[in-house]
């Protein structure tokens, strides 16, 4: 079945896909609009047992493209297959957004898409999401996005996410370099690696896992007895008052790492503290976005990264620097002091730096 788009026009749709038992289609989406065209759709795929999809997706044309692709499964057996291709030219936004929803045993899907941009405000964001439930034992998985940028002035977001709620995963999915991942792992796409950083190899997809519990550090100060406050700072200008300008020891500065944030509780709030150099930052510990603590993701560049769907927030602003994350994250202030046991640091939650108000 080929559905094919052109025109110049803004046009809104939804359509839902039902894929009889044993069934096998071919579906084709060409988006081929004039170049002042908006396009916003949903497909709602149902794949039922022993089922094969294939759907074939083509975005070509268009100011604004917008397409989402959900698709889950009637009974095992079931197989979803979602291919891409896409070319964004200067100013125009192409977004392709797909979850697949292994909610049967038995099933599979296998995502792949590819795209290039050229030209002043080209912009690509694709999204993957795959969740696998507890029921959904001996499923094969594959999902990937690869973007050539021809001309400097784009922007291709990429943002592959997994979540594994069962163990009974078999074939060659999901896998990063050949091992299997663990549940709760999210996939990131490749990313050059800064000299002495951690994580994967340059070139090499990351793998982001949740630390382990049990080998986690405790939280830094919410046991500790901790000193009273400190002196009155004056209010820096564009800080959100919340309470007081009144400074509390959150930590000793050596027990900061230096490629990952401290988890520590100052006053009322769980904060990350960070470093980067010699400069030292405190943002609020929870990412806007997914709700996980910052402070079990890695720091890089200035930057503190969400291990669970690898949202980074610039340490300085507080302001997401990709997706899924789009709000920014509060930023407090913090002094360094000389203590009696050695060098400290300080964080006043009373108010913050970027004008955010703590969750």
């Amino acid at each position: 079945m080929l559905v094919e788009h052109t025109g110049s026009t803004t046009y809104d749709a939804f359509t839902s896909v039902l894929v009889g038992d044993g069934a096998q289609v071919d579906l084709v989406h060409v988006n081929d609009w004039a170049d002042d065209a908006v396009h916003a759709e949903q497909i709602n795929v149902r794949v039922g047992r022993d089922a094969t999809l294939r759907q074939f997706e083509f975005t070509l044309g268009g100011d604004l493209v917008r397409t989402s692709t959900n698709v889950d499964y009637a009974g095992p057996g079931g197989t979803a297959e979602l291919f891409g291709l896409y070319f964004a030219d200067a100013g125009q936004h192409f977004e392709h957004r797909l979850f697949v929803d292994h909610n049967a045993p038995k099933t599979t899907s296998n995502v792949v898409y590819k795209g290039a941009l050229q030209g002043e405000g080209a912009h690509t964001v694709w999204i993957g999401n795959v969740l696998i439930r507890k029921v959904a034992e001996g499923i094969e998985t594959y999902e990937e996005n690869r973007n050539l940028v021809l001309t400097d002035g784009c922007q291709a977001d990429s943002v592959p996410n997994l979540e594994i709620e069962t163990g009974e995963i078999e074939g060659r999915g999901p896998r990063v370099g050949g091992r299997p991942l663990r549940r709760r792992a999210a996939v990131l796409p490749p990313l050059a690696r800064r000299a002495g950083g951690r994580g994967a190899q340059a070139g090499r997809p990351r793998v982001l896992r949740r630390p382990d519990p049990q080998g986690h550090r405790p939280r830094a100060g919410r046991e500790a007895e901790r000193p009273g406050r400190g002196g009155a700072q004056a209010a820096r200008p564009g800080g959100a008052r919340l309470m007081t300008d009144s400074y509390e020891r959150a930590c000793a500065l050596d027990e900061v790492p230096t490629d990952e944030a401290l988890g520590v509780t100052v006053g009322e709030y769980d904060v990350a503290i960070a470093r980067d150099g010699d400069e030292v930052f405190a943002v609020q510990d929870l990412c806007t976005h997914a709700a996980v603590p910052l402070s079990e993701g890695e720091v890089a560049d200035c930057t503190v990264e969400c291990w669970l769907h690898g949202s980074r927030f610039d340490l300085r602003t507080g302001k997401p620097t990709g997706l899924p994350a789009t709000e920014p994250v509060a930023t407090f202030p913090v002094e360094v002091r000389d203590g009696a046991a050695g060098t400290e640091v300080w964080v006043d939650t009373g108010r913050t730096l970027n004008g955010v108000t703590p969750q």
